[in-house]
């Protein structure tokens, strides 16, 4: 049996793990001689580099939500309109992007389905969500905000998956009947090749690429700043929360205020709000006065 007719079988064939039919696609790859096949099969298998160039499929548009809270009151699972969020941003925090291998969104089903789940959050930037969403809901600060994405979006992609693959192989086989039994293809039959390969596996793509610089920049707190970080700690100090809470915070907040670049400030900027939104109930009213000022060194 050819290569090509056992992966049309094992396209059909339940039991057949995708996985494994891409691994004898990827045989198919070199005996073709398809580099652009080769580097489709194995993004699929090793998953998406960063800034890689995505199949259209590998995009959902998926809802947003966040957590509001201000002094009196909170909302944990508040929607985030996309009119809400700069015009220049909305793109990519509305299609989510799905990198992940074939592999592991296997398992992600295969643990959604053992455990009922239908659902998960991908979670937005905290410095984005700082710099952009704490102005939605009138006098609510949010904390964090995430897309939900789907258990049904990842089963569409293996299903994107396979039709493409089977499309590509009963195109090859109806167009180029030889393709497996001669050493190497004609010219004509190479550019028939690629131009299946181009129409049936390729199709749209969209890149993740996004602004960036290679400029090394350093953070300079003013006096104000350095006051801001003095009187969080002072706060957090004077009140009631519990000892290993407090130490924990004014550990990061110190690491906030001894950053020396902006990268460095996000990161622990980021590390300061999941530890925040993981305490929030016994710590918010205490550190909210002071996020807006934090929010503003994202900038700097």
């Amino acid at each position: 049996m050819s290569l090509l007719q056992e992966i049309q079988n094992d396209i059909v064939n339940p039991t057949v793990e995708l996985a494994n039919i891409l691994r004898k696609c990827k045989i198919l790859a070199y005996h073709l001689n398809l580099d652009e096949f080769k580097q489709w099969v194995d993004n699929e298998l090793n998953g998406y580099p960063e800034m890689a160039v995505l199949p259209t499929y590998r995009y959902h548009r998926c809802p947003a939500q966040g957590y509001f809270h201000n002094r009196f009151s909170y909302m944990p699972d508040a929607d985030i309109p996309m009119a809400s969020i700069p015009k220049e941003h909305r793109d990519i925090h509305q299609n989510v992007s799905f990198v992940e291998s074939i592999g592991e969104i296997q398992d992600i089903i295969s643990s959604a389905r053992s455990s009922d789940k239908q659902s998960f959050h991908r979670p937005w930037e905290p410095s984005f969500v700082a710099l952009h969403c704490s102005g939605i809901y009138k006098e609510m600060q949010c904390l964090k905000a995430w897309n939900i994405v789907t258990v049904s979006q990842f089963i569409k992609i293996l299903e994107n998956v396979k039709n493409r693959i089977q499309t590509f192989i009963l195109e090859v086989r109806a167009n180029i009947p030889n393709a497996e039994e001669v050493p190497s293809l004609t010219i004509p039959q190479q550019e028939k090749l690629m131009q299946i390969y181009n129409t049936t596996i390729q199709g749209d793509v969209q890149n993740l690429a996004q602004n960036s610089t290679d400029v090394t920049q350093h953070i300079v707190f003013n006096d104000a700043n350095t006051e801001t970080f003095s009187k969080l700690i002072s706060a957090i100090e004077a009140s009631q929360i519990q000892a290993s809470i407090q130490s924990e915070l004014i550990v990061i907040i110190q690491e906030m205020r001894d950053s020396q670049t902006p990268s460095q400030f996000r990161e622990k900027y980021s590390k300061f709000m999941g530890s925040l939104a993981d305490h929030m109930q016994v710590v918010g009213t205490v550190v909210a006065p002071f996020l807006p000022q934090l929010s503003t060194l994202l900038s700097t």
